[in-house]
């Protein structure tokens, strides 16, 4: 075997979209992603965390999206494949949060968070 065993786990040319990119495991999986050679779509509602985080980044861009609007998931991957091309990956780590205990949850609450990520 030539070259490194890091080497099986190349990604390069490839592209990814990552949803919650602007903080937290969002923001560290685009980092390793783009580490890999990975070109990166990095996807948020927090736009200005996006851009300094693809300043970073090689072959990453930002693009400011609520996944939980039907419209704005279909421009981001309109807008995702016009500048890198279709997406070969999605890491879909976007969500929304209501810390309530499970007990006191009123059924609409549940669905509603389990519908919308």
């Amino acid at each position: 075997m030539t070259g490194s065993p890091l080497d099986l786990f190349r990604l390069d040319g490839r592209v990814v979209i990552v949803t919650g990119a602007s903080s937290g495991f969002g923001a560290r999986f685009a980092r390793v992603l783009a580490g890999a050679g990975a070109r990166v779509a990095l996807a948020a509602r927090r736009v200005d965390r996006l851009e300094a985080l693809a300043a970073e980044l090689p072959h990453a861009a930002a693009f400011g999206c609520d996944v939980t609007v039907d419209d704005e998931r279909v421009a981001l991957v309109e807008a995702v494949t016009a500048r890198f091309g279709p997406a070969d990956i999605l890491v879909n780590n976007a969500g929304i949060t209501d810390t309530i205990r499970a007990e006191v949850e009123p059924l609409e609450q549940f669905r509603y968070t389990m519908s919308s990520t």
